[in-house]
């Protein structure tokens, strides 16, 4: 105890003599007497409308050796890069219930539960679950649309600029270190070593201000720690042009502007920590929104995932990859390429590395309308279709990656458990751990 009191009495006095105000040279004796902490785990739950057309989705391979690239429209191929970080979950099903008012069970459980899974982790963390929406719905939306919450249903915000003006208002830091940090960076090199130096005699353990020290010695040295992402409003250019445009976000032909808006203000926001538990709804379970924005003039919901024809159907697959293509360039490449800077267990570690981002949908195959692991025949060949489930990052190194787990009986409530449990909080209300996907 006198060591850590010596310490922090040290490193104080230290910071003041180098110019550095009270309140920070306080934060930095507290963390010189910090050990780094557990790794900082996000979390992104990413809904898509209607299923997939099952034969332009599935996998080829092997349980750890398998490959989303196939011939024609396939809807995955997007996550071939990073399919090291992907889980394919095959089997499960929303038990006792099929067709669309299965969106009530996909955070859910079950039609019992008064508490979606987002908002369920978030109380328990203390935290906020943050929803947001690329949904130009301009019909006729009820409970069997929106995703339930709560017990209700509720709209996601539909505005990445409202959204930016709530996650990161103009001119604050964001993150708890983001104002040491931004002192920091104006020391020169001596006067950080003189710092670090303060307290290196006293600690056997490297201390949580070591390793910011370090990250910021990099930083300034033309590394890319990713150590300035979180200090003031970020620079978020699909944000920024709607915003510049005024452009209506429940207008059909800007829906790629608001998904990736959407998109790159979550990274953002995980980055930094202004957010750990969001979700995004994409359109909604009966959407009629037509995609002619991509060259496909047909409506979502009917007739282009109600397809049983082969051209039909690959056309459905092309505009179901629209949401996994944007949701890699906006957002997995950007947390896979980013150092975590809220990490000080180990510095350099990515941020896809510390989070966990669930794919889902309310059925299976768009035609079938199935909610469960069930066969579905097409031009006479009979084709396994299941609920599109997939998990994404390493979950702080507490879920396998790289795989696909092939389930029998088992519900996707015991998949909402497991995510608890990987958020260090479980939550017994949804199912039954799922063992064999945890790290």
């Amino acid at each position: 105890m006198n060591r850590k009191v010596e310490m922090k009495r040290r490193t104080f006095f230290k910071a003041l003599s180098l110019g550095i105000a009270v309140p920070l040279a306080m934060r930095m004796s507290q963390l010189a007497v910090a050990a780094p902490s557990a790794r900082p785990l996000r979390m992104l739950f990413f809904y898509i409308p209607h299923g997939l057309p099952n034969e332009h989705f599935n996998p080829k391979g092997t349980s750890d050796n398998f490959t989303f690239t196939m011939t024609g429209e396939s809807v995955w191929g997007p996550l071939e890069p990073y399919k090291q970080h992907v889980n394919v979950m095959r089997g499960l099903e929303y038990q006792g219930i099929n067709n669309h008012p299965a969106i009530r069970w996909t955070l859910t459980g079950n039609e019992n539960a008064n508490q979606s899974i987002d908002r369920a982790i978030a109380k328990a963390m203390g935290t906020q679950a943050i929803a947001l929406g690329a949904v130009p719905y301009q019909t006729y939306w009820g409970s069997d649309n929106y995703l339930i919450k709560d017990g209700t249903w509720i709209r996601p915000e539909a505005s990445p600029v409202a959204a930016m003006d709530r996650l990161f208002p103009s001119g604050t830091m964001m993150s708890s270190d983001a104002e040491f940090r931004k002192a920091a960076l104006g020391l020169t090199e001596k006067e950080l070593e003189t710092l670090a130096q303060t307290h290196k005699d006293l600690s056997r353990e490297q201390s949580k201000l070591s390793v910011h020290l370090d990250a910021i010695r990099t930083l300034k040295a033309g590394g890319t720690t990713g150590v300035n992402a979180c200090m003031g409003q970020p620079s978020l250019p699909s944000v920024a042009a709607l915003k510049a445009s005024n452009a209506n976000v429940l207008e059909t032909n800007n829906l790629p502007k608001v998904l990736d808006g959407q998109l790159e203000l979550a990274a953002q926001a995980m980055i930094c920590g202004a957010a750990r538990i969001l979700s995004i709804q994409n359109l909604w379970a009966t959407s009629d929104v037509n995609f002619g924005f991509m060259g496909i003039s047909k409506n979502h919901h009917d007739p282009s995932s109600h397809s049983w024809d082969a051209a039909g159907r690959a056309e459905y697959a092309r505009i179901q990859r629209f949401y996994y293509q944007h949701l890699v360039d906006k957002l997995i490449k950007t947390l896979a390429q980013t150092d975590d800077p809220l990490d000080t267990s180990a510095p350099g570690r990515k941020v896809l590395d510390n989070t966990l981002i669930y794919v889902f949908s309310e059925i299976a195959d768009g035609a079938d309308h199935n909610a469960n692991k069930g066969t579905v025949w097409l031009d006479g060949k009979p084709y396994v279709s299941y609920l599109p489930l997939l998990t994404i990052g390493g979950g702080a190194g507490a879920i396998k990656t790289g795989r696909i787990f092939d389930f029998e009986n088992r519900t996707h409530g015991d998949l909402l458990f497991t995510l608890s449990e990987i958020a260090g909080v479980p939550q017994s209300q949804f199912g039954k751990s799922i063992t064999e996907v945890k790290a």
